[in-house]
């Protein structure tokens, strides 16, 4: 996009060479967080759907990073440095510099309340292969781990959407427990009102302390309502900049991933692919993990 507008898709090191670019601007770059696209390839691959450029981008292979730095037990913070060669050419040479934080292990302070909206899909589709159960299943495990001063919201859309819990501290777990077992699957797939409703949720109770994230499941294509990714997208997008984030999972072998993607990214949030139960469970446990620290 024109720079002039506050966004630009790139690697910062081609924004830097743009001259009279915004220092407050908003930067993209095209990294995109979560295993989503590459377990989504594996899962495609496994079912005997060919797998082409079409489907599947370079980014469906990020490099595994492991981090072996020493923790330091005297101090708060560690340092390393290391060069990419043991002798320097006298002559001249490009070299290669790492650099490595490292944190001392200790308990984590006193966590923000959380604000999470879920916002999930309940259109027809999601009667096949038990991945309702297995979402009402992990989504009563994710609220029993909230506190009671958390907020918790839950959308659930098919060709509308409906706020079935209206945002609002989790003082009664029951009553949250009792309307994500009364999700029943039918009717189309309106993903647009569905994420558009779970933000205004989220609004209502944003603060300047609380963590603030949608959590958007589908496991179909657009059927209802606007389809569009980028209108989609710039929800999340205009969201972001506001401090809430939004995160997507996919679900089956016919969703839009390319529009989950898009949604995460311009959310600041991670994509996920789950191929079956125990993946929804995994993503529940690991998002409110990832949340309370």
């Amino acid at each position: 996009s024109d720079p002039k507008d506050g966004y630009f898709e790139g690697q910062p090191a081609v924004a830097k060479e743009i001259k009279g670019l915004d220092k407050n601007a908003y930067y993209e770059s095209g990294y995109m967080k979560g295993g989503g696209q590459l377990d989504r390839m594996q899962h495609l691959i496994d079912k005997g759907v060919l797998v082409d450029g079409k489907q599947i981008k370079l980014g469906a292979f990020p490099r595994r990073y492991g981090q072996g730095f020493a923790i330091p037990n005297d101090r708060a913070l560690a340092l390393y440095s290391d060069l990419d060669q043991t002798a320097i050419d006298a002559a001249g040479q490009t070299v290669h510099l790492q650099l490595g934080l490292q944190g001392i292990k200790t308990e984590a302070p006193k966590r923000p309340p959380l604000n999470v909206v879920l916002v999930i899909d309940r259109s027809g589709s999601m009667e096949d292969e038990g991945k309702m159960n297995a979402v009402r299943a992990a989504a009563k495990r994710f609220v029993d781990g909230m506190k009671s001063r958390d907020v918790l919201g839950i959308v659930a859309y098919d060709s509308e959407a409906e706020v079935v819990l209206p945002a609002m501290p989790l003082k009664n777990k029951k009553k949250a427990l009792k309307v994500i077992d009364d999700l029943m699957p039918g009717g189309s797939t309106n993903i647009h009102a569905g994420l558009k409703a779970g933000l205004i949720q989220l609004k209502r109770h944003k603060t300047a302390d609380t963590i603030n994230s949608a959590m958007l499941l589908s496991d179909g294509l657009v059927t209802a309502g606007i389809s569009d990714e980028r209108q989609i997208a710039e929800l999340a997008k205009t969201a972001f900049l506001d401090d809430i984030q939004t995160v997507t999972v996919g679900m089956g072998t016919e969703f839009n991933d390319s529009l989950m993607m898009s949604v995460a990214q311009s959310g600041g949030g991670k994509y996920h692919f789950i191929k079956d139960a125990d993946g929804i469970e995994r993503f529940f446990k690991d998002e409110l993990t990832r949340l309370t620290h």
